[in-house]
């Protein structure tokens, strides 16, 4: 997971570690340079075996660099990505659905985790327009409905090291929600949707709901709609091929 280090993330991902601890063989983090150092020993001191990492640049690919660490672990057959701030707040609400999850990644290299129709219309407006789009152009090219947007994707082990070679890391973080998928589909990796019914936006106030909806939001959202579509069509015509 990409997870920022602070008192609050921190507490929340030791409260989990026992969930952790039982459906996984290790615990990936990087975390951006803006992390409270001094809450690093603690993360690294958890139960569940991990590997932390406290990145240099504000704008590296956090997430590039979080899946090809997760490698370290031999033992593991599949790799789950999902940017931290949700990973907290999903297993906190929906433990029956994420073990369905797990489960449905041991049958395909790569499962694009996405939204049930009534998780998607509970999402603030700026996000669900603008991810319409992008789910519209990445299930074009991908041949199957998916939706791209929760920041959440299984691979398989062979999955993730073709996407370590091939994948750029100067790629923008966002991007690779349509970056992943579509290196795999070109090369002839298997791809499924799964929808998922936990993958609920966490709004933490009604001030965080305005936030969300403003006219800034809407900005933001479309300049990333913009960078995903982009790395869709770009990726699209990739010669790659499975090892």
């Amino acid at each position: 997971m990409t997870l920022p280090l602070n008192e609050k993330n921190v507490e929340r991902l030791a409260s989990i570690t026992p969930i952790v601890e039982e459906l996984y063989c290790g615990l990936s983090i990087v975390s951006p340079p803006t992390s409270l150092m001094h809450l690093a020993h603690i993360v690294k001191a958890m139960r569940v075996s991990n590997r932390l990492h406290i990145g240099t640049e504000a704008q590296e690919n956090r997430r590039y660099l979080c899946v090809k660490q997760a490698l370290d672990f031999e033992n593991a057959t599949h790799i789950h990505y999902c940017d931290g701030d949700h990973v907290l707040f999903r297993i906190e609400s929906g433990y029956s659905d994420w073990r369905r999850i797990l489960e449905a990644m041991k049958s395909v290299d790569c499962l694009i985790i996405g939204r049930t129709q009534s998780v998607m219309e509970s999402y603030p407006t700026p996000l669900r327009e603008t991810e319409k789009i992008i789910n519209m152009v990445g299930s074009y090219f991908l041949g199957q409905p998916v939706d791209l947007g929760t920041g959440s994707r299984g691979f398989s082990r062979r999955a993730t090291e073709y996407l370590v070679s091939n994948a750029k890391f100067e790629t923008p973080a966002i991007a690779t929600d349509a970056e992943w998928p579509i290196l795999l589909h070109v090369a002839g990796y298997s791809i499924k949707a799964y929808q998922s019914e936990g993958a609920i936006y966490e709004i933490l106030s009604d001030e965080h709901r305005r936030r969300l909806e403003s006219i800034e939001q809407w900005k933001l959202r479309v300049h990333l709609a913009q960078q995903i579509i982009q790395a869709t069509i770009e990726n699209s015509h990739s010669e790659g091929q499975l090892p």
